[in-house]
């Protein structure tokens, strides 16, 4: 159970995904508590301010923000793998202690599905994919997006280290836990990605490790799964259906609403 009167919205940036769009419907069906409302926002709609790439990235998040009328928001990026106990795991952290502003996961564990390579990383924070953020938030979401705006070269990147900063000096009240819910999935069709691990210099380093028997996949996700990501790496799903992309105008961003916040 969830503290009373609190709402629930997860926020989900999108552009020219429909295969990652298809798969991320899929994880959130399967969550074992759903949301009030679940906000997609589509870059890929003609009339947006920016093509595909990070300041696209950051103004679907900025539109999804806005629109969200939960007092916790949850990001969900489209090409992630989510366990479908992963909303309720931050929900019930977060009800054990309600006044926290931020919420996260601080192992980040990220897969190549292309190049069967793996890295598990330990940072300050939580990356974007498992944040959830109390709308109190707002204002310093919207500076931080703002100082990403800035970076010309980069404008994506350490958005969700600076978005973490302040909590982690003593700013505002915070939960770090090990939900160990996320993988952030690399290489699905469509629109790249903008993190280190799209890049195949990046991958190939010794930083990431090989998993040629799928091994580690298939622990983190089983392994029906790890056989539908190895056999998106090689195209061999290529007559899937679409996705039918939601295409807001950018004033009014999808919103995909359910009206109870309780087990699915």
């Amino acid at each position: 159970m969830t503290v009373a009167g609190r709402r629930l919205s997860v926020i989900t940036p999108t552009c020219n995904r429909p295969v990652a769009l298809d798969l991320t419907r899929r994880w959130m069906a399967a969550q074992t508590l759903q949301p009030d409302e679940w906000i997609i926002i589509d870059g890929a709609d003609a009339r947006a301010t920016h093509p595909p790439g990070a300041l696209n990235f950051l103004d679907n998040l900025e539109r999804g923000v806005a629109a969200a009328t939960g007092d916790r928001l949850i990001f969900w990026e489209d090409d992630d793998y989510y366990d479908p106990r992963h909303l309720e795991q931050m929900i019930a952290q977060w009800d054990l202690h309600p006044d926290a502003c931020l919420i996260g996961d601080p192992t980040q564990r990220y897969y190549n599905i292309s190049y069967r390579r793996y890295r598990v990383m330990a940072n300050r924070g939580a990356s974007l994919c498992q944040t959830g953020m109390s709308a109190a938030l707002r204002p310093w979401f919207a500076t931080v997006l703002a100082t990403c705006r800035a970076l010309v070269t980069a404008p994506a990147y350490g958005l969700d280290t600076r978005l973490w900063a302040p909590a982690l000096a003593g700013g505002y009240p915070h939960v770090l836990a090990p939900f160990d819910t996320v993988v952030g999935i690399k290489g699905i069709p469509g629109q790249q990605g903008l993190g280190m691990g799209h890049q195949p210099a990046r991958v190939a380093a010794n930083s990431w490790t090989a998993d040629p028997q799928l091994r580690t996949l298939t622990a983190w996700v089983g392994p029906e799964h790890a056989q539908m990501y190895v056999h998106l790496a090689g195209s061999i799903i290529a007559t899937a259906p679409a996705a039918r992309i939601i295409r807001p105008p950018r004033s009014t961003p999808a919103t995909l609403r359910r009206t109870s916040h309780g087990p699915a």
